[in-house]
């Protein structure tokens, strides 16, 4: 895979309370994180902290989704 196919994902959906933080072609997830009762905002900083850190990593761009 090069570096121009290496993307991470961040899903954020509202109608549910999950955060999904994923790279192309990789089964597994990178992260997942749930706000439920929580702060939401304070878990999605968490998701585009963690996104960037692994971007450097995969060499990776970084887009949001949102539903």
């Amino acid at each position: 895979m090069t570096a121009e196919e290496q993307v991470i994902h961040i899903s954020i959906h509202d109608g549910e309370t999950n955060i999904h933080v994923t790279v192309t072609e990789r089964e597994n997830p990178l992260g997942y994180y749930y706000w439920g009762d929580g702060d939401r905002e304070a878990e999605i900083a968490k998701a585009r902290a963690d996104a960037k850190e692994w971007a450097l990593y995969y060499d990776a761009a970084i887009v949001e989704h949102y539903r």
